[in-house]
């Protein structure tokens, strides 16, 4: 079996892309220390950011040979419940840690050709962002970000007691288990044709070109 839960921030801009990403230098370390370490689910489990189009979000991925989708929606939810108190115990000196490592990220060189092309074109097509010198305004971004900045951003969209968080849970059953009955209030999409007729249903966010461009 396995699962992603997506949690949606909104529009790919600065600084919501940064905080995004900040979180998933703080969490990562923390959702495998949790989800695979402690409580064994599974050998893979990723916290990483998403990008689809011009949006991002926070993702978290399992493989799992011992527990059902349902019952790994249900830890992960549990683990984002001490979201809060993981970024209110953080240290200074850890989130200075976790802030500079992502601002290195950023910056790092281009290893090969091929690399620097991919960068370039992905800025020109599809999204026409044309912002070229997107790792460095980046990389000043996530300098400028702070812990409370951090902490109010999850309460804010990414927590379930923000009224606004967006989430989907896509879930991969085992041939041997039987497919439950959806949860109360949620929407279940189980067939291909089921999703296109949802996607269909639901309005688009603008595309970045559509509003000058850029990403400040």
């Amino acid at each position: 079996s396995a699962i992603e839960v997506f949690l949606q921030a909104g529009v790919d801009e600065r600084p919501r892309t940064m905080l995004v990403e900040m979180l998933e230098q703080v969490l990562h370390k923390c959702a495998e220390q949790q989800l695979r370490t402690v409580e064994q689910l599974g050998y893979i489990v990723w916290c990483t950011s998403r990008f689809t189009y011009n949006t991002v979000g926070l993702r978290f991925i399992i493989q799992s040979a011992v527990a059902s989708p349902t019952t790994l929606d249900e830890r992960i939810e549990a683990f984002l419940e001490t979201v809060p108190a993981l970024l209110r115990d953080l240290s200074e000196v850890d989130f200075a840690d976790y802030r500079q490592a992502l601002v290195e990220r950023k910056l790092e060189v281009d290893k090969k050709l091929r690399q620097e092309t991919a960068r370039y074109w992905h800025e020109m097509t599809p999204l026409q962002q044309y912002d070229f010198d997107r790792n460095e305004r980046d990389a000043e971004a996530v300098r400028a970000l702070t812990q409370p900045q951090l902490a109010a951003f999850w309460d804010a969209t990414l927590s379930r007691a923000s009224g606004v968080r967006r989430k989907a849970s896509f879930q991969v059953f085992a041939p041997h288990l039987e497919l439950p009955p959806p949860p109360d209030g949620v929407v279940c999409l189980d067939t291909i044709e089921a999703v296109q007729q949802f996607k269909k249903s639901l309005s688009a966010w603008p595309g970045v070109h559509e509003e000058g461009g850029g990403g400040d």
